[in-house]
């Protein structure tokens, strides 16, 4: 049986068991694209819980895309904290694009 836990070990406790799941599905023959959307409304338990899937070394067919809308998120949010932190301290690999508006003619091409 297992014992009950709280707080900050129930949390370690999860990310372990979600990231023993991400290896046991993400294989080369399958791997997995998570996309993750709004991340400017994203909390810090969530944001966690992804650095904990992008800096494990052990699972290699796991790829993250994150979208946010950048007037919402500036250098102080606590996702783009976040973010510095894993690329620096983790060696984790961003790409950035940048998507403008779309003009009348794209978005009635695109309809």
């Amino acid at each position: 049986e297992v014992a009950n836990a709280t707080g900050i070990e129930a949390q370690n406790r999860f990310r372990y068991i979600a990231q023993c799941f991400a290896r046991a599905i993400c294989t080369p023959r399958r791997p997995l694209i998570c996309v993750l959307d709004d991340l400017q409304w994203c909390d810090t338990a969530s944001i966690d819980l992804m650095k904990t899937f992008v800096t494990d070394e052990s699972n290699n067919h796991l790829l993250f895309i994150g979208c946010y809308r950048d007037d919402e998120m500036g250098a102080e949010h606590h996702v783009s904290v976040k973010f510095d932190q894993m690329k620096k301290e983790n060696n984790v690999k961003f790409t950035t694009i940048e998507l403008g508006n779309m003009d009348l003619d794209s978005l009635t091409s695109f309809v």
